[in-house]
C-alpha cells in the first residue's frame, strides 16, 4: 500500500488533530518566548535587586525553556498520532490533560494564549477520539505504513 493511499484512507478527524497539535505546540513555543521577553521586563522583575533579579530571570528562563520543550514534544508525538500509532494518542491525551490541570491551578492569569493552546488540545483530544478515529487507531494503520523512501 503506497503512503498516498495510507493517507487518504487516514480520517479527516485524525489530520484535523494532527494540525491543531502543530498549531497548539507553535503557539505553546511562541508562550514560552513571551514569557521571558514579557516576563522579564515587569517592575516585579525589573525592582528587584541584582541577585534576586538574576534569579528570577533564570526562573523565567527556566519556565520558558520547559515551555519550549515540551511544546517540541508534543509536535514531534502528533506526528505519530498521524500515522496511527495509539500510544501517541494516548501520551497527548495525557499531555493536554496534565496542560489544563497546570492552566486551571496556576489561575490562567497567564493570558489568552495559554487559553487558546488549551482549547486547541481539548479539541484535538475530542478529534482523536471520535468513532472514526478510534477505528483508524484499532485497525493498525501504522503497522500498513509503507517504508518511506531513502
Amino acid at each position: 500500500m503506497s503512503t498516498e493511499s495510507i493517507a487518504s484512507a487516514r480520517p479527516s478527524t485524525v489530520t484535523a488533530a494532527f494540525w491543531l497539535w502543530i498549531v497548539e505546540a507553535i503557539l505553546s513555543v511562541v508562550f514560552g518566548i513571551i514569557v521571558v521577553a514579557v516576563a522579564a521586563s515587569t517592575p516585579a522583575v525589573t525592582d528587584l535587586s541584582g541577585s534576586q533579579r538574576d534569579t528570577a530571570v533564570g526562573v523565567l528562563i527556566g519556565v520558558a525553556v520547559v515551555f519550549i520543550v515540551v511544546a517540541v514534544i508534543r509536535g514531534l508525538i502528533a506526528f505519530a498520532m498521524r500515522r496511527g500509532r495509539n500510544w501517541a494518542r494516548i501520551v497527548l491525551t495525557v499531555l493536554a490533560a496534565l496542560s489544563i490541570v497546570a492552566t486551571v491551578v496556576q489561575g490562567g492569569g497567564a493570558g489568552w494564549l495559554l487559553w487558546v493552546s488549551v482549547v486547541l488540545a481539548v479539541v484535538a483530544v475530542v478529534l482523536m477520539f471520535v468513532p472514526a478515529s478510534n477505528a483508524w487507531f484499532r485497525r493498525g494503520a501504522a503497522t500498513t505504513t509503507a517504508p518511506s523512501a531513502a
